[in-house]
């Protein structure tokens, strides 16, 4: 197996795309944020609760995890 060193040059490229690419993440992700936040205090509760999931009760899904698991 051939292994290729990078230069300096590459490296300090490749560390500041990483870090950029991480920057736009936050942002999307603030924004994001920022965007569910005016959803709960503009007054639309039912758009607010779309985004959480519930999940069902333990008596539910409990017999059906135990028969998957091949107990009776």
């Amino acid at each position: 197996m051939t292994r290729e060193r990078c230069s300096t040059g590459q490296h300090l490229g490749a560390v500041l795309a990483l870090v950029g690419l991480s920057l736009v993440l936050q942002a999307g992700m603030d924004m994001g944020r920022t965007l569910t936040q005016a959803d709960l205090v503009g007054g639309a509760p039912d758009r607010a609760v779309a985004h959480y999931i519930a999940a069902p009760a333990s008596a539910e899904w409990g017999q059906t995890v135990l028969k998957l698991n091949g107990m009776p």
